[in-house]
């Protein structure tokens, strides 16, 4: 429809400015996860190797994301129109986003510096 657009080989900051336009995607699993979560777009997810797994997995346990199944899956194509069909009401993608900015908050890289900070002054 005129509402979906295709972004092909974005940069980052082209990635964030989808991202933050968004109200929803579709991606396959791995760091975009994290980034979407971040960010509060809800996603459906599609699994294209073994080591998503665990992300698709757990991210589908919060809630924040729905998991469309396999790459190669006969049922992909329908799978995905269920489930957009399940976030269409605004109601259920303002939880999904919510759920997804409750797990990342931003401020991994800080709670890591002021480890390595703590763990330098305790030796």
């Amino acid at each position: 429809t005129e509402c979906t657009t295709f972004v092909f080989s974005p940069n980052a900051k082209i990635m964030k400015e989808c991202m933050v336009r968004a109200d929803i995607a579709i991606a396959s699993g791995g760091q975009t996860l994290y980034e979407l979560a971040r960010v509060g777009v809800p996603t459906i997810a599609i699994i294209s190797v073994d080591n998503q797994l665990d992300d698709i997995y757990g991210w589908q346990q919060t809630g924040f994301l729905m998991n469309a199944g396999w790459w190669d899956s006969q049922d992909l194509k329908q799978n995905v129109v269920d489930l957009l069909n399940k976030c269409i009401k605004k109601s259920k993608r303002k939880k999904m986003i919510n759920i997804g900015r409750s797990f990342v908050d931003g401020q991994g890289a800080r709670r890591i510096a002021d480890s390595i900070i703590e763990m330098y002054n305790d030796s």
